[in-house]
């Protein structure tokens, strides 16, 4: 009677296992699925920026040529292109 209890529960744990293993599998192809999907979401709103960029590109242009990683200075001297230059 021992033997068979567990048998029983060997097998009901195993095809338990069975079934979690499945539903892991299929929430891993539908994160890969959002993961993608928002891959494809950022490229598409940086090209729509890079075009609405491109079609003024007046907007968003900083003449100062800063660089915005630690350690390393901008340019002190701001280029004023909208200015005449004294000479």
């Amino acid at each position: 009677a021992a033997i068979e209890y567990e048998k029983k529960g060997f097998t009901e744990n195993y095809e338990h296992g069975q079934v979690m293993e499945k539903k892991l599998i299929a929430m891993a192809r539908e994160m890969e699925k959002l993961r993608a999907e928002i891959a494809n979401a950022e490229k598409r709103a940086r090209a729509t920026a890079a075009a609405a960029a491109a079609g003024n590109p007046g907007q968003g242009y900083n003449a100062n040529y800063g660089n915005a990683e630690t350690g390393y200075a901008g340019n002190p001297y701001p280029a004023y292109y909208g200015m005449n230059q004294v000479t």
